[in-house]
């Protein structure tokens, strides 16, 4: 049995809350249960008041063979917030995302070594997992970017291999940057968007799982729900900047991912991909996706509670 667990975000009380309503027991140290294993889609740390919790809990689980992980926009910020090039921080210590790893770094007071050595761990853990019962990655599933990151990284990756791509910068940086943010598109004039706060915003994020070839209107290219768009034709030259993209294959494995905030019951975004990042009654929720055999269940934690609904696959 497998549970794909979304965004915790430093919120180490809903972790442990949802952990025990899933059959998972505190022993020796760590989080265990038979015949379970949990898949954590990224964004272990930030916002949330226990970062440092949170991260200790997954590691010991992922060492114990209990649970596997894999790496989040937030992770690979935190790693380059406190990396160096040229004397600088290789991500600018600016802006929302600084703003958000606040949390992580006052959890951390005091223990900069254990800072870096989590760092350090977390730039270990892979872009994607490809599972018998189903794929997880944090973001978006697009198989051109995880060619080129192949490729590139033949060996995989760990802390200094990731460190040198940054630094370098290039095509690789930025493939594995959109693989953990999802892709964005700049949009052409005349067209523009409205962000929820009716704010004029010149990129949107893609709906990645779509064919772009098959797309006839604008509100069609970018993800649901996260900006208004005008409902008008697809222009020629937007066409043409998108390219190719074929979307997620219909016939492919189920994908889940987090990353993106999307309110019940809208998380299947198409057939096969599923986004448990779960916006409820106001704000995000440590949620959890249980596939046994042919059913699944979805469980998400409110306040003191657990809530779950369950469905066939």
């Amino acid at each position: 049995m497998t549970d794909v667990i979304s965004d915790v975000h430093g919120d180490y009380a809903s972790l442990c809350l949802l952990l025990e309503s899933l059959g998972y027991r505190r022993e020796a140290g760590t989080w265990r249960a038979r015949d379970r294993r949990a898949v954590f889609c990224g964004d272990l740390v930030d916002r949330g008041p226990e970062s440092r919790r949170v991260v200790e809990v997954v590691r010991r689980m992922v060492d114990d063979g209990q649970a596997l992980a894999v790496m989040g926009n937030h992770e690979l910020n935190m790693v380059l917030f406190h990396a160096e090039a040229d004397g600088r921080p290789l991500k600018a210590r600016e802006g929302k995302a600084w703003f958000s790893h606040q949390s992580t770094v006052r959890g951390y007071a005091g223990d900069a070594d254990r800072l870096l050595e989590d760092a350090r761990w977390l730039a270990s853990l892979p872009f994607w997992l490809e599972l018998p019962e189903l794929r997880v990655t944090h973001a978006a599933w697009v198989p051109s970017y995880m060619d080129r990151i192949t490729r590139g990284l033949p060996d995989g990756h760990d802390h200094e291999t990731l460190l040198r791509v940054f630094r370098e910068g290039g095509h690789l940086a930025e493939d594995i940057t959109h693989l953990l943010k999802g892709p964005k598109f700049r949009l052409p004039p005349p067209l523009c968007a409205q962000d929820w706060r009716g704010r004029e915003v010149e990129s949107v994020q893609l709906a990645w799982w779509r064919d772009f070839q098959d797309v006839r209107c604008v509100t069609e290219i970018a993800f649901p729900g996260h900006v208004s768009l005008p409902a008008m034709e697809l222009p020629a030259q937007a066409r043409a900047m998108l390219g190719a993209h074929a979307g997620y294959a219909p016939d492919a494995p189920l994908v889940v991912v987090g990353h993106y905030r999307v309110p019940l019951p809208d998380c299947r975004l198409c057939g096969n991909v599923l986004c448990i990042n779960v916006w409820h009654t106001g704000r995000e929720r440590v949620s959890a996706y249980t596939v046994q055999g042919g059913e699944a269940a979805l469980s998400l934690v409110v306040g003191q509670q657990v809530l779950g609904e369950r469905h066939t696959l």
